[in-house]
């Protein structure tokens, strides 16, 4: 993962672009895996670690009809916490990731289920993944890896 995070790193600054990051259950991995690639800040601007609802709606904006109907763990919190982020920070893309990390099912969703946004101008895209349940940190050390492969991707321009 430190390798792809440095090609991230590298190619966001070749290109004069910026992101930001909302996390839930990554709870700040993804984060952590730029900001150990020195001079980051020249393309990471910052991160949100939005565990709550609350969080999530009343800083990243993700709408109480989408927690109440869709909940936390959906494509549209994903999506929107991504937009939100993006706007707070002012970045040119954000990125979230949203998931049931256990040891309990939860919103009648099962453990291992994560969803990945990435929104930048003229862009929207939410992928959904079922990792194999190897424990919280297995999850949540997946969940990383999918997002920085999904941005990873989007900023080389490859279809997603």
């Amino acid at each position: 993962m430190d390798d792809l995070a440095e090609k991230i790193i590298e190619k966001m600054q070749k290109s004069k672009k910026t992101f930001a990051i909302a996390e839930s259950f990554t709870g700040g991995l993804l984060s952590d895996s730029f900001v150990k690639v020195p001079g980051a800040s020249k393309a990471f601007l910052g991160s949100v670690i939005a565990y709550s609802n609350n969080v999530k709606n009343s800083i990243l904006g993700v709408s109480n009809s989408v927690l109440n109907k869709d909940g936390a763990v959906s494509s549209k919190a994903a999506l929107e916490m991504a937009k939100g982020v993006r706007e707070k920070l002012g970045s040119d893309i954000g990125i979230s990731t949203t998931g049931i990390a256990g040891p309990d099912n939860q919103e009648g969703k099962q453990v291992g289920l994560i969803y990945v946004a990435v929104a930048a101008d003229n862009f929207e895209q939410v992928q959904e993944f079922v990792i194999e349940n190897k424990g919280r940190q297995f999850i949540r050390l997946s969940g990383v890896d999918k997002a920085q492969k999904m941005l990873y991707t989007y900023i080389n321009g490859e279809s997603l």
